[in-house]
């Protein structure tokens, strides 16, 4: 279990309540790169898979957004789903063209920001696994695609990392 400490280092948040039924595994993610953004979606679709759960593709649309929305809270110093100017992660989804054809969808979003080795890919999973509304939307089933955004930096003008993973399934 992660501490108190640990996880308000991190300060993650999200947007989208789901429910998990699963039980908690450890993921084997031995194999996932220990930095970058595709070591993010590697942590993901290794708990995903130690869950049934099918992995998650990557999206240049949803990696796009994502990375928009954690180079924006790096620069102007804010740390949430809603930007200072009122965007929020549809909105964002739908500007990075990921929405356009799509009769219906559903998106997720999860943000953290960590220092040392509590900015690592495996860290930033960890820690979104031990907040409940966080592990929903990694187990969300319905989810298909994934993007993260990485930027070098913290909200609060730090060294560190920001980390943004967008989910999402068009129809």
């Amino acid at each position: 279990m992660i501490s108190r400490r640990r996880l308000a280092k991190l300060l993650p948040a999200a947007v989208l309540a789901g429910i998990a039924t699963a039980p908690a595994a450890a993921a084997d993610a031995s194999s996932c790169p220990s930095a970058g953004r595709e070591g993010v979606r590697c942590e993901v679709n290794a708990v995903r898979s130690s869950f049934g759960l099918k992995p998650l593709s990557s999206s240049a649309k949803l990696r796009r957004s994502a990375q928009a929305h954690a180079n924006d809270m790096v620069a102007r110093h804010y740390f949430a789903h809603v930007s200072p100017n009122g965007a929020n992660v549809n909105g964002r989804v739908r500007a990075a063209g990921y929405l356009r054809g799509a009769r219906s969808f559903s998106v997720g979003e999860n943000i953290a920001w960590g220092q040392g080795p509590l900015g690592s890919p495996a860290a930033t999973v960890d820690a979104w696994m031990d907040s409940p509304p966080h592990r929903a939307i990694i187990l969300t089933p319905g989810f298909r695609e994934a993007g993260v955004g990485l930027a070098s930096g913290t909200p609060t003008g730090a060294a560190g990392m920001t980390w943004v993973l967008n989910v999402g399934r068009r129809r």
